[in-house]
């Protein structure tokens, strides 16, 4: 649904992750199994870069977030009196967010990641430094299906060796 997931550590010793917005996924998601997606994708991508060349098309699709913030802009516009500090701040979240949503590359980005990636060895670990520096966000569809998102917004498939 393009909510954000939150980590629930409600049951005992099992973490798990959920959708914000209470959408059901075919898998149990974990703290482990979001490490060995990303770790497993990004040493597919660096024995192979070219899986980043699956950009899509630029495009635009607001998410629920942008369509919330859409409301509660509107919203602050229809009062009579009008605080500019508020409708300011909504203006600015409501920009970020959309440009969150865009996804757009003219080859800059993926060229530059092809060659960061040419230079890398695959990875035993998982650092938090590398996640930010070349991931953009994971997608965690009803079916079961992880993506891992580049910042060139190629998508790439988590493939697990047991198939989930």
């Amino acid at each position: 649904c393009g909510t954000r997931y939150k980590r629930i550590n409600t049951w005992g010793s099992r973490e798990k992750w959920m959708c914000a917005d209470g959408c059901k996924t075919l898998i149990y998601v974990t703290d482990s199994l979001l490490e060995n997606a990303v770790l497993n994708t990004v040493n597919r991508v660096i024995g192979n870069n070219e899986l980043l060349d699956r950009c899509p098309k630029s495009k635009y699709e607001p998410s629920k977030s942008v369509l919330k913030e859409e409301n509660e802009l509107i919203r602050l516009l229809e009062q009579p009196k009008i605080s500019f500090a508020a409708t300011a701040k909504h203006i600015l979240q409501s920009a970020a967010l959309r440009f969150d949503c865009c996804e757009f590359d003219r080859g800059e980005v993926t060229q530059a990641l092809q060659e960061e990636f040419s230079e890398l060895d695959k990875l035993k670990i998982l650092d938090l430094q590398f996640v930010k520096q070349y991931i953009r966000k994971m997608r965690i569809y009803q079916n079961g299906k992880i993506g891992i998102v580049f910042y060139n917004n190629s998508e790439v498939e988590y493939e697990s060796p047991s198939g989930v």
